[in-house]
C-alpha cells in the first residue's frame, strides 16, 4: 500500500480509527495526504488520474476510504476512461448506521466485501461523461455493478443523478433514495469525477 492508499484507508476508519492507529501510520500521515504546490507548479501538472482526483477532494474522504477498503483503487488507475459519481462525506453519513457497519466492518466485524463493492461500483460507469454530455437531456448509464443510472441535465446549471435499478447486486438497507445532485466536477486524465449529494444505492 502506498502513501496515497494509506490516506484513503484512514478516510474509511474515521476520526476514532485514526486516533487508534499505530505510531508508524501516524508518522506517515504527518506529512499530509498531498504535497502543497505553488500555482505555477499546479498549472504545469497534467490532470490527475481519478484516484488522485478523489484523494484531493476532502469532501469525499469517506468514499475514498471505502474504495481502499474494497481494493478498487487500482481499477481506477487504469486508462479507462471512467466517470465516477462519488458520494460526499455527508451522503455517506446519511446511510443507516447498521448498513455502514455492514459495509465497512466497524465495531470489530469484517466488511461485507460483496455488498461494499456493489455499493461502490454503483457509482462508477465506463466512459468519459463531462457536464456538457448531459446538458439539456436525460441520459441513461450502466454502472460497473450492472445497474442503471438516470442523469438529468435538463435544468440549466443543475445535474441530478438517480439509481434506477437493473440486474446488479444490491447493497440493501435503504428502500428509497432522492436524486443525488452534482455538487462539483473535475476532469481527470482517465475520465471525469463528480461529487454528488446522496449515495446511489443499487
Amino acid at each position: 500500500m502506498n502513501s496515497l492508499d494509506t490516506c484513503f484507508a484512514v478516510g474509511a476508519l474515521g476520526r476514532r480509527g485514526v486516533l487508534a492507529a499505530a505510531p508508524a501510520l501516524l508518522a506517515l500521515l504527518a506529512g499530509g495526504c498531498g504535497a502543497d504546490m505553488s500555482g505555477a507548479q499546479r498549472a504545469a501538472q497534467p490532470p490527475p488520474d481519478l484516484v488522485r482526483a478523489i484523494g484531493s477532494d476532502s469532501g469525499m474522504d469517506r468514499f475514498a476510504g471505502m474504495l481502499a477498503r474494497a481494493n478498487l483503487l487500482d481499477g481506477l488507475r487504469a486508462p479507462g476512461p471512467f466517470t465516477v459519481f462519488g458520494p460526499s462525506n455527508g451522503a455517506i453519513n446519511w446511510l443507516p448506521g447498521g448498513l455502514q457497519q455492514d459495509l465497512l466492518g466497524q465495531g470489530g466485524s469484517s466488511p461485507d466485501m460483496a455488498r461494499l463493492q456493489a455499493f461502490l461500483n454503483n457509482h462508477i460507469v465506463e466512459g468519459n461523461f463531462p457536464p456538457d454530455s448531459f446538458a439539456g437531456k436525460v441520459t441513461e448509464l450502466r454502472t460497473r455493478n450492472g445497474t442503471n443510472l438516470r442523469v438529468d441535465g435538463r435544468t440549466p446549471g443543475r445535474i441530478a443523478v438517480q439509481s434506477t435499478g437493473g440486474r446488479g447486486l444490491g447493497a440493501g438497507g435503504v428502500s428509497a433514495m432522492p436524486d443525488g445532485r452534482v455538487e462539483q466536477g473535475v476532469a481527470a486524465s482517465n475520465g471525469y469525477l463528480y461529487r454528488v449529494s446522496w449515495p446511489l444505492m443499487p
